[in-house]
């Protein structure tokens, strides 16, 4: 396939983007299992007195136990029951799962229910994977070395598609026009040898105006300072697992859990993924291994940063 060919079929995915793949259905006992992993979590925090970790990790678990009687109501006892209702189930507001569970009667009034539903925060948000974290620098290096002015390279995710989406903001896409500039782009990324390794379908050009590119720039630029809760527990067959929270001090609606299936995973994730020194999380690492569950704080991170760590 010529470049000619290869533009074509970019412009053509940028008009007309294919339907979404439908994301891997969860069952019951998933939902069960991790409604089970996500209240011994917050156990764990509520007794080291990390109330405000246990607090989000609580309505995770709440969650879970949700998403886990509404599978109940389907045949096979999957998740979502069916395509109409995919966009209501797939939903973290804890008052509209309440109503699919068909539980808002029992628990209607029930003390403390509404002020956590507020808090509900997504579990399973999409996190960028290192190999497209790869790409994104080389792709950068390519672009400078073949002197194409760059405003802004970052990964984007889409929940409509379920995908990450790299955008390359450049004044070329203004003054010389989104396909001479698309054409320099390739030729950049071919004498850089990467182009075969890009996901060129995944890749969009942007004005240093667009809206998108100065929304991304901003959370570039937004830092937020709080807590990330280590946790110890086990696994299928009583094997060692361990999970991850950053929770902010100001900011209620990030808290995913990441996981991780190794002491070294989690390890490698703090000094490489948050660039933070073994003196300031390893007497976190001491107190996880006699209690459970350690902390680290003060930890810095900024809105970018926080959704491609796939913490948010």
């Amino acid at each position: 396939m010529d470049r000619e060919d290869r533009e074509e079929r970019h412009r053509s995915a940028i008009m007309t983007p294919t339907a979404a793949q439908s994301a891997t259905r969860k069952t019951r006992k998933d939902f069960q299992r991790l409604a089970e992993l996500r209240a011994k979590e917050a156990t764990a925090l509520a007794r080291s007195h990390n109330q405000q970790g246990a607090y989000y990790l609580a309505g995770f678990a709440v969650e879970c136990a949700l998403k886990a009687c509404i599978a109940k109501k389907t045949r096979r006892h999957d998740f979502p029951a069916d395509a109409k209702h995919a966009g209501r189930v797939y939903s973290h507001d804890l008052t509209e799962l309440l109503k699919l569970a068909d539980l808002a009667d029992q628990l209607d009034g029930y003390g403390g229910f509404s002020e956590l539903a507020g808090r509900s925060a997504g579990m399973d948000q999409a996190t960028l994977v290192k190999s497209d974290r790869l790409i994104e620098a080389e792709v950068l290096e390519a672009l400078d070395r073949a002197r194409v002015p760059v405003t802004l390279c970052e990964w984007n995710y889409v929940p409509e598609l379920h995908e990450w989406q790299l955008i390359i903001a450049t004044p070329w896409h203004d003054s010389k026009g989104p396909r001479t500039t698309y054409g320099a782009v390739v030729d950049a990324l071919e004498k850089a040898g990467i182009y075969q390794r890009v996901p060129m379908r995944r890749v969009f050009l942007k004005s240093p105006g667009d809206s998108l590119v100065k929304l991304l720039q901003q959370e570039a630029r937004t830092q937020w300072d709080g807590f990330v809760h280590i946790f110890r527990h086990h696994g299928n067959g009583k094997a060692q697992e361990y999970s991850l929270v950053f929770t902010p001090i100001t900011r209620e609606d990030f808290a995913p859990v990441r996981r991780f299936s190794t002491l070294d995973d989690l390890k490698w994730f703090l000094a490489k993924d948050l660039h933070l020194d073994l003196n300031s999380f390893q007497s976190a690492l001491d107190e996880m291994r006699r209690s459970g569950a350690g902390s680290i704080y003060p930890v810095t991170l900024t809105t970018r940063q926080i959704k491609k760590l796939g913490l948010a």
